[in-house]
């Protein structure tokens, strides 16, 4: 009778339970994601518009403001947005929902989330065998994360229906079918290539050649509809840093990793980690590659050693454990990647409970729900010395997880193992620990110092350190202006180094900053209705007005002319609209800078396969080639005295500023950091070269810099 009692008890807790979690879930992550395009949504459909008109994602991995305003073109309000560091692939997901606006896209996708939620809870109650309320109730305790899910219109709740289908076709002897399943989403969030490798481990031949045909397949159809230069961008500079944990803010605990602890801890970046607890590169590349080591190594240990008496049971665990080491050791994990752990707490589960160890299940359940919680975001501000260690109480929670399954299931895993099996194990670990450890500080050590400083802007808003991007800097009289947003935000405004907001967004965003050289005006780009347009705002008016339809602008020395790009064309107009001249430039045209006297004109080109830099006489109409090349060659800028060009050259796939001088032809590279430098501009006033870089920081998610101007330039 006890028992009777005692189980209406608990399956009315559970009852209880699923509708609180549910009511949360729908009044918290579904409701207020409708009728509107936040999150990561937008990044996802901007790019399927992308593919579907025939243009390249390739600009997408090395310029934020360009992606940007391709959002503000397909209609995306109030919502700012990257692709990095998605793979070519993820523009292929939402290509069924492009022929709907934007907004409808997101209710779609809203709607079909919602049924990849009774699909995941399925899938989890019918592979595991565990009842389909306590399945419901474990996976609805992704709380947070499944919050975030629907809020950002993630693709996780994908993810995890792909690797589930495919776990559930394998359990059914249906080895093609899993494979299909497993490969459909490997190539746009590569976590699956971790159960590829088990089945490689299983020897599943047949369901690895359908899965490793899938991913090609992907890959092939992406390269048709023409990504090849943008797969090349993405493997050579976005998926390098990805994997080293370098997108947005490197140092933030919203990515709780071992990397991001110890670079918080050891590793010095002026702008966004100013005081370490100990200053020691050494340090950091030491322990980020021990912990990695060192946990990868137990990880493989404990899957290769586990040891089931039921068959079942032994698969459970192989499936649990997979996807918790994989969150364990990620450079950098969001809550909405907590989705995968629901596969860990709902088979570790299922195997206790069999096991009678229903305290043991409790256990495991209860910490997978404090795991979840939101607690580390109110210890952000704490986190500061030798309390960073208290902001990172997810990660914490996290091993705590991993070292209670270990615990729990010590008595299934064969402990020993032969003494010349463990000296061959401990020398390869030490071995690639060394190696690992040694290649990354050496890398770090022997960055060429190329003198460039941080320039400070000081203003409460850059306080901020999530996603800060600065862009398109532009030198007038005294001031240095540029376009300013950081991703919490929902704009991009215009900004001067002395911290004042030139040009404030208030229902559009504003890029490429163009100053006169007496300071009193600022030519802006924004878009209006799906087109460019170029306003003028003059010091001291508050509303601005618009001059032209257009991008690039760049000021004339006379303060009355301006030049652009419009319609694949550099067009030269005034801004009382008097007279406009298109000037016969080279093929595709861009960012086009007159000369400090306004006889001429640079700009950079595209032909062929490359780009080129070339120079516009306007007094011979005439024009001529500078610099050719079949890297990136971008934002060329005059020093004062017109005998020097600045600009941006992708070279060996490293973004850095070069020179050029006019008289001799002759190149000279300014700055050798492995990150992204660009968008030079000459500071006569302070004998200086301002620029924006990502160095020490995410990809794209760029500061202010400067170097002195060298001696050997004329």
């Amino acid at each position: 009778m006890r028992n009777v009692f005692s189980k209406k008890v608990g399956r009315t807790l559970l009852w209880v339970y699923l509708m609180v979690f549910s009511l949360i879930i729908f009044r918290y992550g579904v409701l207020p994601t409708l009728s509107n395009t936040r999150g990561d949504f937008a990044n996802y459909y901007t790019a399927s518009r992308l593919l579907v008109d025939g243009i390249s994602l390739e600009r997408a991995y090395r310029d934020f403001i360009w992606f940007q305003k391709q959002m503000d073109r397909y209609g995306i309000r109030n919502q700012i947005g990257g692709f990095i560091p998605h793979p070519p692939p993820t523009a292929l997901v939402f290509l069924p929902l492009v022929p709907l606006d934007a907004v409808t896209a997101k209710n779609v996708w809203t709607a079909f989330n919602l049924g990849l939620v009774v699909l995941n809870i399925f899938l989890l109650s019918r592979i595991s065998g565990l009842n389909w309320l306590i399945a419901a109730v474990l996976f609805l305790s992704t709380g947070y994360g499944l919050l975030n899910n629907f809020l950002f219109g993630q693709q996780y709740l994908l993810v995890l229906s792909s690797i589930l289908l495919a776990i559930y076709f394998y359990q059914r002897q249906k080895p093609l079918a899993a494979g299909v399943a497993l490969g459909l989403m490997i190539p746009i969030k590569y976590v699956g290539v971790l159960f590829l490798f088990y089945f490689i481990w299983k020897k599943q031949w047949r369901l690895l050649v359908a899965a490793c045909a899938t991913i090609l397949s992907v890959i092939g159809l992406t390269l048709f509809l023409g990504e090849v230069h943008a797969f090349k961008s993405f493997l050579a500079e976005v998926l390098p840093r990805h994997l080293r944990g370098e997108i947005q803010d490197p140092f933030s605990i919203y990515f709780q990793s071992w990397n991001s602890l110890f670079r918080r801890m050891f590793i010095f970046e002026e702008s966004l980690n100013s005081n370490p607890l100990w200053s020691s590169p050494l340090l950091f590349f030491v322990l980020k590659n021990f912990v990695f080591l060192l946990l990868a190594a137990f990880s493989i240990f404990v899957l290769a050693r586990i040891r089931f008496q039921n068959d079942h049971h032994q698969q459970f665990f192989h499936f649990a454990w997979i996807p918790l080491a994989t969150l364990l050791l990620s450079p950098g994990s969001a809550t909405y990647h907590f989705l995968l752990l629901t596969l860990s707490v709902v088979f570790l589960v299922k195997i206790l409970l069999d096991l009678d160890a229903v305290g043991a299940a409790v256990f495991l359940g209860t910490l997978f729900v404090v795991v979840n919680l939101p607690h580390y975001m109110k210890l952000k501000d704490a986190a500061v010395g030798w309390w960073t260690f208290v902001g990172y109480s997810r990660l914490w929670l996290l091993l705590l997880f991993f070292v209670s399954t270990v615990v729990l299931f010590r008595k299934c895993i064969h402990w020993r193992i032969s003494h010349p099996f463990a000296m061959v194990m401990i020398s390869a670990v030490t071995v690639l620990f060394g190696f690992t450890a040694v290649r990354g500080y050496s890398a770090h050590r022997n960055e060429r110092d190329d003198g460039a400083r941080w320039l400070r802007v000081v203003h409460p808003e850059f306080n901020r350190h999530l996603g800060l991007v600065l862009k398109s800097p532009d030198v007038g009289g005294r001031e240095v202006v540029f376009s300013y947003c950081e991703l919490m935000d929902e704009d991009y405004a215009i900004y001067s180094t002395s911290g004042v907001p030139w040009f404030e967004a208030k229902e559009r965003n504003f890029y490429s900053p163009a100053l006169a050289a007496d300071d009193s005006s600022l030519l802006v780009e924004t878009i209006v209705d799906g087109r460019s347009e170029i306003w003028l705002h003059a010091r001291g008016h508050d509303q601005p007005k618009l001059l032209a339809h257009g991008e690039h602008p760049s000021w004339h020395p006379d303060g009355v002319q301006f030049a652009f790009v419009s319609g694949g064309e550099i067009v030269v107009s005034d801004v009382h609209k008097k007279s406009s001249q298109i000037l016969n430039a080279g093929p595709e045209p861009y960012d086009p800078v007159f000369s400090p006297q306004g006889n001429y004109l640079a700009y950079c080109a595209k032909e062929g396969g490359g780009t080129s830099l070339r120079l516009y006489d306007r007094r011979s109409e005439t024009e001529k080639i500078l610099l050719q090349s079949d890297a990136r060659i971008e934002a060329p800028q005059w020093s004062s005295d017109e005998r020097v060009l600045l600009f941006c050259w992708d070279v060996d796939q490293s973004r850095d500023i070069w020179a050029l001088e006019l008289a001799s032809g002759q190149t000279h590279q300014l700055t050798f950091h492995r990150a992204a430098d660009d968008e030079p501009v000459w500071d006569e006033r302070n004998r200086r070269i301002v620029f924006t870089s990502d160095r020490g920081r995410g990809l794209e998610c760029s500061a202010l810099y400067w170097i002195p101007v060298p001696e050997e330039l004329p």
